[in-house]
């Protein structure tokens, strides 16, 4: 356990970046550690994560502090052509992100 520093419910938030279903499309047939292993505890660990920070809003709704944030990337254009090179070398998978015409989804969390 980390104790040099201590985290505070109400200067806290929760970054969540591209927990989206174009990129953690699980393949149930496939061996593969992404497919049987790391997208799925990925995803289990993302939830719990978001579980433990909403407990700390408050009681009743309160909303105080540990903020969830979500963000994701996507293309600007429907052929993918503004990703960066990065992306595009990553794989069929990266590079081809969602777009105007087929919005990215959040896994619902």
């Amino acid at each position: 356990k980390r104790l040099d520093f201590s985290l505070s419910p109400s200067s806290m938030a929760l970054l969540v970046i591209d927990i989206q279903q174009e990129l953690t499309k699980i393949d149930d047939a496939s061996n593969e550690y992404k497919d049987a292993v790391a997208f799925p505890r990925m995803i289990a660990n993302t939830k719990r994560l978001i579980e433990a920070v909403r407990a700390n809003r408050g009681n009743e709704g309160a909303h105080v502090g540990s903020e969830i944030i979500f963000t994701y990337l996507e293309a600007l254009t429907d052929d993918s052509r503004d990703v960066s090179l990065d992306y595009k070398l990553s794989g069929p998978g990266l590079s081809n992100l969602p777009s105007p015409s087929s919005p990215a989804k959040l896994l619902p969390v």
